[in-house]
């Protein structure tokens, strides 16, 4: 494990989807550069922390740790805790199960209304009302199982639009999928970029670097310093 500095700023980006789509084989593929061998069910969340490499902030180190909650229904009351201070979220689904990619809009607003303080119904979120909006955390849709996947629903570009995301589809046993240079590192560098452009610019008064000001080494920090 790499020796880090302590006092290195962090995002925090939120990985979530109905349980068994493939979240924690995703964050650990991102996170380690190689496949999970055995998955198991998260129970309430587990931690996963890369880093950002910058070269036009301040923070020339960043931290970005990855949330991966546990999507059963019988956490449901309870995962809310970890909905504070989201700088980013993932919304995972299986390509196979076109039910999960229907809830990732309930999970986008159950997420977002945790965070806001709303008792609001997820159901009751007009999408409208997020596609502009600056209190839209930076969003990103990801298909899991790839290889087992006969084809793909058109209806995603319609998620995708209303929550100005990207999205992308992944084999999580593949450890070449994100692997630069290709499209899912691109887009996923991308939306790392994002996430820290729109946390830390605030901060300088400036108005953010381009993607290719970051880097992602693919390093994995075991337990970050106290």
């Amino acid at each position: 494990m790499e020796a880090l500095s302590p006092d290195a700023s962090s995002v925090k980006i939120l990985v979530a989807g109905d349980s068994g789509v493939g979240k924690s084989s995703l964050v650990h593929l991102l996170s380690h550069g190689k496949p999970l061998q055995s998955a198991s069910c998260t129970v309430g969340c587990a931690v996963e922390i890369m880093i950002c490499e910058t070269s036009d902030l301040p923070e020339k180190q960043v931290f970005v740790e990855l949330w991966d909650v546990g999507g059963s229904n019988q956490y449901a009351d309870s995962r809310g805790v970890f909905y504070d201070d989201v700088d980013g979220l993932v919304l995972v689904h299986d390509l196979n199960n076109m039910k999960s990619y229907e809830n990732l809009r309930r999970w986008h607003s159950e997420v977002m209304g945790e965070k806001g303080g709303s008792t609001a119904d997820a159901d009751d979120v007009d999408p409208e009302q997020l596609v502009g909006s600056s209190s839209v955390v930076p969003t990103l849709v990801v298909g899991t199982k790839l290889d087992q996947a006969s084809g793909r629903g058109q209806q995603r570009l319609s998620l995708s639009s209303d929550l100005m995301a990207a999205s992308i589809d992944v084999n999580c046993l593949d450890a070449s999928a994100f692997k630069a240079p290709n499209r899912n590192d691109g887009v996923v560098s991308d939306f790392i970029a994002g996430v820290v452009r729109r946390k830390f610019k605030a901060n300088h008064g400036g108005t953010g670097a381009n993607a290719g000001a970051y880097g992602m080494r693919g390093r994995h920090v075991d337990n970050r310093p106290a």
